[in-house]
């Protein structure tokens, strides 16, 4: 599953796991999680056999702005241009100013 494989890339990769340890997560955590940590849900992708590529929406967390963007660099450095397993694009992008997070200036 694409899942799998974006969880790999991201809870191995030495500048993401420097900043967020073991918190990488497929779904949102629960309340008590600590920060930071980031969340990542693929929200689409084609059939393997197409070569479209996939749509994964990250949301990096952190105790302030600074440890939030650091979560956010590391991230996008895990993805960029990687090509590993079924990844074949990407697009990262900032949360909507309607996200709840945004709001609160979580983000």
């Amino acid at each position: 599953m694409i899942e799998n494989t974006v969880y790999a890339r991201l809870s191995t990769f030495p500048a993401l796991t420097a900043v967020v340890g073991t918190r990488v997560y497929p779904t949102v955590p629960t309340e008590d999680t600590a920060t930071p940590f980031v969340v990542f849900t693929v929200t689409g992708s084609e059939p393997p056999l197409h070569t479209n590529g996939v749509s994964v929406e990250i949301d990096a967390w952190g105790i302030n702005l600074d440890t939030t963007l650091k979560v956010l660099d590391a991230t996008k450095a895990a993805l960029h241009g990687y090509r590993g397993g079924q990844i074949r694009q990407h697009q990262l992008r900032p949360p909507s100013p309607n996200d709840p997070a945004h709001r609160r200036g979580d983000w």
